[in-house]
C-alpha cells in the first residue's frame, strides 16, 4: 500500500512540473481526465401499477454517480400492453404485464421494472340467456350460456344456488334428487344487469307404456318368460298420457343408463317411440328376478323384475332307487324325475329324524340314538303326486371272526392282542350271532366311505382290506399288534365316528445274563461317556436299568456325565446295572480337573484360582492329572480317558497370553500351552462340558 502512495504522489509531481512548465510561455494544451466506467444500474420504481390510457415516467440511476457515460436504452418486454419512449415514458395500452428494461451504453448493465395494467371499469348494461326455460330430471346436468352488453363489460357474470339445483359453475347445473316436480325462475346478474330463466325439476318417474300407470322406485314387477315391460319417463305420477312423456328434448338417450343385475334373467335396452320419447324396456329370459337400475348422474332409481312361467303340474314321478341303505354318518342320493318334463311343480324332498337332508334328494344318516336298525319311507313329493323310497339305516358295527364265529367288537370296548397278532374287523348289519351274508358289501359301504386310524401307531397300525366271497365284496379293516401298549382305533364314516381300544401284550422272557462294556470308565468333571450293554437271551422282555450316582449325571441309556466334585480329591464306585434279576457291576472312577506343569523335569501343581507369574516370550504347557501332589508321568491323564475334543482352553486377553491345545508324550497325553504374548494379566479357562476351572497368569517385562 505505501508503494501505491508513493507512485501517485510521484506522478501528482510530474503533473505539477508539467502544469507549470509553461508559464510565461506559449500556452499549453491541457490533458482529458480519466474516464469513470459505469458498475451498475437501477430504476427508481422496481414495480409500476397502471389504467389502459395511463402514463408514468421512470428514472434510470446509473451508478457510479460520477461515471462518465450515463446514456441509458429503454425497452418494452410487451409494448401492447406498456410502451416507453426514449425518455422512460411509459404509456399503458391494454390489461395485461411487461417488463420495462433499462440498458446503459457503457458496460450493458440491466434493471427491470414490472408494469402491471388494468382494464378501466366498464359496466354491463343488459344479460341475455341462452334459454328462457330449462327442464331437468333429477340427475340431469345441463348449461345455460349468458350474453353480457357491451362485449367488453367487465362486470362477471353471477350464477344463483338454487336448493333445487347443485350449481357447477359457468352457468352448468345438476338437478338435485327431488321428492315431486318443482318450477321456480332462475335470475341471473351482470353487475346491475339481470336475466331470468324458468326452471322445472322432474322426479326420475317412469311408467309402464301399454297402462300408464306408475311403476314406483322399489316396487316389484311381474312378467313372463319372453314377456316384456316397456317403460318411459313421465312429467307426472297419476293421470298419466302420451302428452305427458319426457321428450328427448328433455331427456336425451345418452343422458342415463338403465342395468340389469342379473342378464340372464331378465336384458334391458334403451327404447323410443314417436320419435321423441326416450325409455327401456325388460325383456324375460328365464325363471328368476332381477333388479333393474336407471341412472341419470349420481342419482339412481330402481325396480324389482320377476320373471314367471305359465304352471304345468306334474302328473307322474319317478324315484331312482326305489331303495337306498345306509350307515350312520353315510352320504348317499336319490334321483327324481317328474313328468311331464316342462312340469313347474318342483319336486319335494321330504325330512327325517333318522336323515339330514342335503337338498336334491341328497342325505346323510344320522347317529342312531339306540343299538339297533331301522328301516322306513320316505314320501316324495312333486305337486299332488307322491312317491314312496325305502330307506335303511344300520349302525356302525364292525364284527372279528374268531373260532368259527362272528364276534362284535363293541363301540369303546377294550380288545386285548398279542404282539404281533392281528384281526380282521367287517361292519356288520347285526350286532349278534352275525354270519357270513349279514357283512355289509361294498354295494352299500364303499372303500371311501369310511376311514380308520390308530392312535398310536408304534403299538397298532391298521389298514383298510378287502375280501370277496360268493361274487360279493367286502369291505372292512385289519388292526396288527407291533409293540406292548395301548391305542384307540377310530373308524369314521362322514361326521360319525366309533372306536374300541387294542391293548397288546407280551409274555415274559427273562433275563439270564448281562454283559456291560467297557467294564470301567474314568471320567474327568464335566466329561461325558457311555457304557453299553447286551442282555441274554436276546428276547428278553427285561429292560437294562442304568442307576443314578450322586457323582454322574445319568442321561439315559449307559450315558453319564461326571458331576463337578465338591471335594479336591477322585473317587472310584461301582455302578450296579440291572436287568430283571440279573445285577452288573460297571466300574467308575471321577477325577477334578486338575492340571499341572512341567518344569525343571517335573510336575507342578496349577491350583484352580492361582495366579502364576510368567516372563515375557516364554510359554508354559500343562498337563491333565490324576492328582495334585507328588506328580509323575504315570499320574498325566492319557488321550484314551480325556480326547483333546472334550474340553476347551481360553484366554481372557489374547494381547496378554494366547493358548492352543497340545499333544504330548509322543502323542500319548492331551494337553495345552499359555505363551506370554505382553506384560499383563490373563486368565485362563479349561473347560469340559459345563464344569470349569481357571488360573492367573501374570506377564511381566
Amino acid at each position: 500500500m505505501k508503494s501505491y502512495f508513493r507512485i501517485l504522489s510521484a506522478l501528482s509531481a510530474v503533473a505539477t512540473v508539467i502544469a507549470f512548465s509553461g508559464c510565461g510561455g506559449k500556452e499549453q494544451e491541457q490533458p482529458k481526465p480519466d474516464s469513470v466506467k459505469v458498475s451498475g444500474v437501477s430504476i427508481d420504481k422496481p414495480t409500476l401499477s397502471m389504467t389502459e390510457g395511463e402514463t408514468a415516467n421512470l428514472t434510470a440511476i446509473v451508478m457510479p454517480e460520477n461515471a462518465t457515460n450515463k446514456a441509458v436504452a429503454w425497452k418494452s418486454g410487451n409494448s401492447g400492453v406498456a410502451d416507453v419512449d426514449a425518455s422512460g415514458k411509459v404509456t399503458a395500452v391494454k390489461a395485461g404485464t411487461s417488463d420495462i428494461t433499462v440498458t446503459t451504453a457503457d458496460g450493458g448493465k440491466t434493471a427491470t421494472c414490472k408494469v402491471t395494467v388494468a382494464s378501466k371499469a366498464v359496466p354491463a348494461t343488459g344479460l341475455t340467456l341462452s334459454l328462457s326455460s330449462v327442464a331437468f330430471v333429477e340427475g340431469q346436468t345441463k348449461s345455460i350460456n349468458a350474453t353480457v352488453t357491451p362485449s367488453n363489460s367487465t362486470d362477471e357474470v353471477v350464477w344463483p344456488s338454487p336448493a333445487q339445483l347443485t350449481s357447477n359453475g359457468g352457468g352448468s347445473y345438476t338437478a338435485k334428487k327431488a321428492d315431486d316436480s318443482e318450477s321456480f325462475d332462475l335470475e341471473v346478474k351482470a353487475g346491475a344487469a339481470s336475466a331470468k330463466a324458468g326452471v322445472t325439476v322432474y322426479p326420475m318417474w317412469f311408467v309402464e307404456f301399454l297402462t300408464d300407470k306408475l311403476v314406483p322406485d322399489g316396487s316389484t314387477s311381474t312378467i313372463t318368460e319372453g314377456g316384456e315391460l316397456t317403460c318411459y319417463f313421465s312429467k307426472k305420477k297419476t293421470g298419466i298420457t302420451g302428452d305427458f312423456y319426457i321428450g328427448d328434448d328433455i331427456l336425451p338417450a345418452g343422458d342415463f343408463t338403465v342395468s340389469s343385475s342379473e342378464a340372464g334373467i331378465a336384458t334391458v335396452k334403451k327404447v323410443v317411440v314417436s320419435s321423441k320419447y326416450n325409455g327401456f324396456k325388460v325383456v324375460g329370459k328365464k325363471l328368476g328376478s332381477s333388479t333393474i337400475t336407471v341412472k341419470i348422474g349420481d342419482v339412481s332409481r330402481s325396480i324389482k323384475v320377476t320373471v314367471t312361467e305359465k304352471t304345468v303340474p306334474a302328473t307322474g314321478l319317478n324315484v331312482t332307487p326305489q331303495n337306498l341303505t345306509f350307515v350312520e354318518g353315510q352320504t348317499k342320493s336319490f334321483s327324481a324325475a317328474v313328468t311331464p318334463s316342462n312340469s313347474t311343480d318342483n319336486v319335494v324332498w321330504p325330512n327325517s329324524s333318522y336323515l339330514t337332508s342335503n337338498g336334491g334328494g341328497t342325505y346323510t344318516a344320522n347317529k342312531l340314538g339306540f343299538d339297533n336298525y331301522v328301516g322306513f319311507d320316505l314320501d316324495v313329493k312333486a305337486g299332488s303326486v307322491t312317491k314312496k323310497a325305502g330307506v335303511m339305516v344300520y349302525p356302525m358295527w364292525f364284527v372279528h371272526y374268531s373260532k368259527n364265529k362272528y364276534e362284535l367288537v363293541p363301540d369303546g370296548s377294550t380288545y386285548e392282542l398279542d404282539k404281533n397278532k392281528k384281526i380282521a374287523c367287517y361292519f356288520s348289519k347285526k350286532k349278534s350271532y352275525a354270519t357270513h351274508e349279514d357283512r355289509i358289501d361294498r354295494d352299500i359301504l364303499s372303500e371311501g366311505d369310511f376311514t380308520v386310524t390308530s392312535s398310536d401307531n408304534s403299538v397298532a397300525t391298521v389298514r383298510k382290506s378287502t375280501v370277496g366271497a360268493g361274487g360279493r365284496i367286502y369291505h372292512g379293516f385289519d388292526v396288527s399288534a407291533l409293540n406292548v401298549g395301548s391305542s384307540t382305533i377310530t373308524v369314521k364314516i362322514g361326521d360319525v365316528s366309533r372306536s374300541f381300544n387294542v391293548t397288546v401284550t407280551e409274555k415274559t422272557v427273562p433275563a439270564t445274563g448281562l454283559n456291560v462294556t467297557p467294564q470301567n470308565l474314568t471320567f474327568v468333571e464335566g466329561q461325558t461317556k457311555s457304557f453299553s450293554a447286551a442282555v441274554t437271551p436276546s428276547n428278553s422282555t427285561d429292560n437294562v436299568v442304568w442307576p443314578n450316582s450322586s457323582y454322574l449325571t445319568s442321561n439315559g441309556g449307559g450315558t453319564y456325565t461326571a458331576n463337578k466334585l465338591g471335594f479336591d480329591n477322585y473317587v472310584g464306585f461301582d455302578l450296579d446295572v440291572k436287568a430283571g434279576s440279573v445285577t452288573k457291576k460297571a466300574g467308575v472312577m471321577v477325577y477334578p480337573m486338575w492340571f499341572a506343569r512341567l518344569n525343571d523335569n517335573k510336575y507342578e501343581f496349577v491350583p484352580n484360582g492361582s495366579t502364576y507369574k510368567l516372563d515375557k516370550n516364554i510359554r508354559m504347557t500343562c498337563y491333565f492329572s490324576k492328582r495334585n501332589f507328588s506328580i509323575t508321568d504315570n499320574d498325566i491323564i492319557d488321550k484314551s480317558i480325556l480326547p483333546k475334543g472334550d474340553f476347551t482352553v481360553t484366554s481372557s486377553d489374547n494381547s496378554v497370553a494366547t493358548v492352543r491345545k497340545e499333544t504330548m508324550g509322543g502323542g500319548e497325553w492331551n494337553g495345552f500351552s499359555v505363551f506370554a504374548s505382553n506384560a499383563g494379566r490373563s486368565t485362563i479357562t479349561v473347560k469340559i462340558g459345563s464344569v470349569s476351572r481357571s488360573f492367573d497368569v501374570l506377564v511381566t517385562k
